[in-house]
């Protein structure tokens, strides 16, 4: 083997390496954006429970204050 093919050999070789990496590297940037979005959705979520929890907590502390 010459020394150029050895460069082309080696520079192939590097080249897909990279390519993969960068694959691997948008898949992640994927997978994180996905779990980021589910998270903040999550949150969102629990934001309405708590606050459809604490319109019903004021409700029921303003019935009880009534029947006094």
């Amino acid at each position: 083997m010459t020394k150029q093919q050895a460069d082309t050999l080696a520079f192939a070789i590097l080249s897909k390496a990279l390519i993969q990496q960068v694959d691997v590297s948008a898949f992640n940037q994927q997978v994180f954006v996905n779990f980021t979005d589910n998270v903040k959705a999550f949150s969102l979520e629990i934001q309405n429970e708590l606050s459809d929890i604490d319109l019903e907590l004021v409700q029921a502390f303003q019935d009880n204050l009534a029947k006094v």
